[in-house]
C-alpha cells in the first residue's frame, strides 16, 4: 500500500488482527453459505497489517496489509451473492479477482483510503494453500482446528492428552497440541511450566544452572 491503512475508527489501528463483520448471524450465515459451497456474500474478514508492528517489511512510508477470509470453499459451486460466475469451480484468475474486488469493498467500508491505497496485490485461494504444503491440505493454513474433537484432551491423540506422548519426558509442541491451530507459543509455554516437575533430573539441572 501507498500508505498505512486507515481505520475509520481509530481504535482499529491499535488493535493486532482486527475482525470485520456486521453480527454473529452474519458470520453464522458465511458459514452456512460456505458449508452448501456458496462464496458468502459478506463474509467475516480478518486484517492483518505487519507493517505496523515492523515498518522495515515495506519501503518508507508504505504498508503491507493482509485481509483473510477464514471459510470458504475449496472449489465453489455458486455464489450466495449471485453476482460471480464460479464456472466450473476451479479457482481461476478471473474468479480470484473478483472475489477479492468483494472483500476489497467490504474492507474499504472501514477504511477510507482503501482501494485508493492499494499498488498491488497477491490472491491466495484455498488450493495455493493445499498445493505449497502437504500439512495445510485440504486448505488447513493453522495445521489444526479449534473443534471440541481437536482440543484440549483429544490433543495431539486421545490417548496423549495435552503435550504428553507415550515416551517418557517427550512432549509434543505445536499446532496439533493444546492451546490449538497457529504459532502462538502457547504449547511451548506450557510445557516450560511442565517440565520442571516433569523431569527426572530437574533439580539437579536446576542446581547445575
Amino acid at each position: 500500500m501507498s500508505e498505512a491503512p486507515r481505520f475509520a475508527d481509530e481504535r482499529l489501528a491499535r488493535t493486532g488482527q482486527p475482525h470485520l463483520a456486521r453480527s454473529l448471524a452474519d458470520t453464522a450465515l458465511h458459514i452456512t453459505q460456505t458449508l452448501n459451497g456458496q462464496l458468502p456474500a459478506e463474509p467475516a474478514i480478518s486484517i492483518d497489517v505487519p507493517t505496523t508492528l515492523d515498518p522495515s517489511r515495506a519501503p518508507e512510508g508504505k504498508a503491507i496489509m493482509r485481509i483473510q477470509v477464514l471459510e470458504i470453499p475449496n472449489r465453489p459451486k455458486g455464489d450466495a451473492a449471485r453476482s460471480i460466475d464460479v464456472g466450473d469451480g476451479s479457482w481461476t484468475a478471473d474468479l480470484k479477482q473478483r472475489f477479492a474486488d468483494r472483500l476489497i469493498g467490504i474492507v474499504g467500508q472501514h477504511l477510507p483510503n482503501v482501494p485508493g491505497a492499494i499498488l498491488g496485490m497477491h490472491v491466495i485461494t484455498p488450493g495455493d494453500i493445499a498445493a505449497f504444503t502437504p500439512n495445510a491440505g485440504p486448505c488447513d493454513p493453522y495445521g489444526g482446528s479449534h473443534d471440541l474433537a481437536q482440543s484440549y484432551l483429544f490433543r495431539p491423540l486421545p490417548g496423549q492428552p495435552s503435550h504428553r506422548t507415550t515416551v517418557p519426558n517427550v512432549h509434543m509442541l505445536g499446532a496439533a497440541t493444546w492451546p490449538g491451530h497457529g504459532i502462538n507459543g502457547g504449547s511451548g509455554y506450557i510445557v516450560a511450566q511442565e517440565l520442571p516437575g516433569t523431569h527426572p533430573h530437574a533439580e539437579k539441572m536446576a542446581g547445575a544452572a
